[in-house]
């Protein structure tokens, strides 16, 4: 706006008292929330004007939308990602068709989607359009937040004493919002005031009565109108031109005093750069003089002359102290856009690239650039405005959507890969984009503008997950986690690759279609895809392990990384585990051994391991391996598993005791159960299920013997005693071939082939 009629004496150092030179304090603990909301306030400067700041208004200022659009490409606190404005109130517009509407457009046109609108109250105010006058306006995120009302309060008078109104010169907005996800309920409502405040220092006279005087009968009006129309608990931001000099202003006392000046005890403003001096009688600092160079990095009137706090955001108590169930500040959010204090004070923001680093995190965020944004017109008075925006980031927390994966062409906004929090409109509500809110029920089928590429870098916690695709085949990648106690779930023929490294508690469900496992190889952590939930297969469904979902190698399996709860296969359900290995914890059940020794007995029908029930892909082209299982209730608990537990793992036939290789201790358990009819009996010898163990399971064991073993090589008296078990027993060892591996010394391996040759 134009220059203020103030007094610039100097005025007495004021104390520092509460706050720090940085002037970024802590506002309390902010909660886990499922939706951040960005609001703004920005003094627009008339915005418009023949040639750009002349007397008439004809025209919009070409980088108002410019600033907006910088502002959501800054990053949110606390990560890298895009966040957009939700809420911008402006002042000193000209009307919502001159000034407001065009920016929307703009704003819309730049992101690539409908989603700003503007409230279509037309505020008014006293006087002209120009010279520092103009109503105030809002624009908002239509697919974040519902506005509900916009309510005007008061009718500007200016400083005629006869109005009702005195000290108002520009109409104050009242907005109620709600989140989009709220809709319908009266959860989520939060409350906006957006004012201007009379303009000059509190001892001067620019319309016939004194300045200060003017703003304070303003801040009543705000205090009043908060305490006889909304409820006691109502969480309310104030924001806009406040135009004063500091916390010993008249107006800045009522906006924070405790009670209204009407005696009702609620609507009490907050400051998170003037934080009480008593926290626990909230007494506000009233000491303060921001007027100094002190405070260089929250100043922002004007651009090329940084020497006043004229724009603030103020919260009631219960959105600065993270009352739950409302609006929550997201604390050391609040600032300056375009000043974090590398400008002097008395400097320009204009033209101040790259020795000004205020806006150095939109680099890489979006299409503008810091050095594009100060090194431009969008912070000059001519084609911008002389303000500087103040951002301040807040959060609700919401129920669950019902929400399907995009189906919108990519935008900067929507690029139809990324899954994460409050960022990216990837998702649809119904008929309308929006993004991804916690707790909800998130559903990825065909219908996705072919986005089948999913990357997820973040920590989510939907209600549950569905892929029904069965057009194309999905991939979820990424470092990021599924987590909470919701399911998984696999319908539609289609095939889904997961690759994160996933927690959630509630489950996997495969009933049609091909689930695949994959490796997460930038984890460090034990861990898989697969969390240890309950896993169940059903249809035609299939889940595939890749090989080496688990970190150690084949032959090495002391224990899995791949843990489950439970296991249940049904119909033709098939779970194919690779070169993996799977710990089914069944310690809070009955022992389902027998089930699942069943369901590897019919992966292996007629001697190939070709399924329904559990079977291997690598199996089936290495006729060495197969599907080892024990259980922790097997006598003498051979595989050496913890109470409750069963392992099923793909290893060496003839590996009784799962320890990855073939030798004595595997061919002991054998040799103890020989000519036995065994049930649910690996760890006893029955190697090609077929419930005895006979010469058909020796000839396994032999074929395989000392393979991958981690100590010496088998000796000379292993060898004997294998031969004379397979003479005794009338076994003939001409079908078993050499063992590759076996490093044995000469003579025995001579003696060895020798009697295989003798062998009847």
């Amino acid at each position: 706006m134009m220059e203020k009629l103030r007094n610039r004496s100097p005025l007495a150092p004021a104390k520092l008292a509460a706050l720090t030179a940085a002037l970024w304090p802590l506002a309390g603990f902010a909660q886990t929330t499922t939706q951040d909301i960005r609001m703004v306030t920005y003094n627009t400067q008339d915005d418009v004007g023949g040639s750009f700041g002349g007397p008439s208004p004809s025209e919009v200022l070409p980088y108002l939308s410019t600033m907006i659009e910088a502002i959501g490409q800054e990053k949110y606190v606390g990560d890298s990602l895009l966040q957009l404005p939700d809420i911008v109130a402006l002042q000193e517009t000209t009307s919502n068709s001159a000034t407001v509407a065009p920016i929307v457009s703009a704003l819309n046109s730049y992101y690539g989607s409908s989603i700003f609108n503007y409230s279509t109250y037309q505020a008014t105010q006293s006087g002209g359009d120009n010279d520092g006058n103009g109503p105030n306006a809002l624009i908002y995120n239509q697919n974040t937040l519902n506005l509900i009302a916009s309510v005007g309060v008061g009718t500007p008078g200016g400083g005629t004493s006869s109005s009702p109104y005195y000290g108002e010169f520009r109409q104050i907005v009242r907005y109620e919002f709600q989140p989009i996800a709220d809709k319908g309920t009266s959860n989520g409502i939060f409350y906006v005031y957006d004012d201007h405040y009379k303009s000059g220092s509190s001892g001067t006279s620019d319309d016939g009565s004194t300045d200060g005087n003017l703003r304070n009968l303003e801040a009543i009006i705000v205090r009043n109108d908060e305490a006889a129309n909304l409820p006691a608990n109502a969480a309310v931001v104030y924001v806009g031109d406040y135009n004063v000099d500091g916390s010993t202003d008249a107006m800045y006392q009522t906006l924070t005093a405790p009670k209204s000046p009407s005696g009702v005890s609620q609507g009490q403003a907050f400051d998170p750069l003037n934080p009480p001096t008593n926290t626990t009688n909230y007494e506000p600092n009233y000491t303060q003089n921001w007027h100094t160079s002190t405070y260089k990095n929250i100043l922002t009137d004007s651009d090329t002359d940084l020497d006043y706090r004229d724009d603030l955001q103020t919260m009631t108590s219960n959105v600065y102290y993270d009352t739950p169930g409302n609006l929550d500040y997201i604390a050391n959010s609040n600032h300056t856009f375009g000043n974090n204090g590398t400008t002097a004070y008395g400097g320009s923001t204009y033209n101040s690239y790259p020795t000004n680093t205020s806006l150095n995190d939109i680099n890489g965020n979006g299409p503008l650039t810091a050095q594009g944004i100060l090194n431009s017109d969008a912070v000059n008075g001519s084609y911008g405005s002389d303000h500087l925006p103040v951002v301040a980031d807040y959060s609700l927390a919401l129920p669950g959507q019902n929400l399907t994966w995009d189906n919108a062409p990519a935008t900067l906004v929507n690029d139809g890969a990324t899954w994460d929090i409050n960022h990216y409109l990837n998702w649809n509500s119904g008929p309308n984009a929006t993004t991804y809110t916690e707790s909800s029920t998130v559903t990825f089928n065909d219908n996705n503008n072919g986005h089948y590429s999913v990357t997820l870098n973040t920590t989510v916690n939907p209600a549950s997950v569905t892929f029904s695709n069965s057009n194309g085949n999905y991939t979820l990648s990424g470092s990021g986690t599924i987590a909470g106690t919701g399911s998984l779930t696999k319908t539609g023929t289609g095939t889904v690759v997961l690759s994160t490294l996933n927690s959630y508690t509630g489950g996997t469900f495969v009933n049609q279609g091909l689930l695949q496992i994959n490796p997460t190889p930038t984890v460090t952590i034990a861990g898989s895809a697969l969390p240890a939930g309950a896993v169940n297969i059903s249809g035609s469904g299939i889940l595939k392990l890749s090989d080496n979902v688990t970190t150690s190698t084949v032959g090495s399996f002391p224990n899995s990384n791949v843990n489950i709860s439970s296991l249940s296969i049904s119909s033709n359900g098939t779970l194919d585990i690779g070169n993996n290995a799977i710990i089914i914890n069944y310690n809070h059940g009955a022992d389902p051994i027998s089930s699942i020794a069943g369901w590897i007995a019919s992966g292996y029908a007629s001697g190939t391991w070709t399924g329904p029930g559990i079977t291997s892909t690598d199996a089936q082209s290495n006729s060495s391996y197969g599907i080892g299982y024990a259980d922790a209730n097997d006598p003498g608990d051979p595989a050496g598993l913890s109470s409750g537990q069963i392992e099923v793992m793909y290893t060496l036939l003839g590996d009784a005791n799962l320890d990855g290789k073939v030798n004595g201790a595997d061919f002991t358990l054998m040799a103890a159960n020989f000519n036995d009819s065994v049930t649910n009996g690996w760890d006893e010898g029955d190697f090609n299920y077929d419930n005895v163990v006979n010469g058909d399971d020796f000839v396994l064991l032999a074929d395989n013997f000392n393979q991958f073993a981690s100590q010496s090589a088998v000796g000379a008296a292993d060898l004997a005693a294998l031969d004379a078990f397979a003479a005794t027993n009338d076994i003939s060892l001409t079908s078993v071939p050499e063992p590759a591996s076996f490093a044995l010394l000469a003579t025995a391996t001579i003696g060895l082939l020798a009697r295989r040759k003798r062998a009847t």
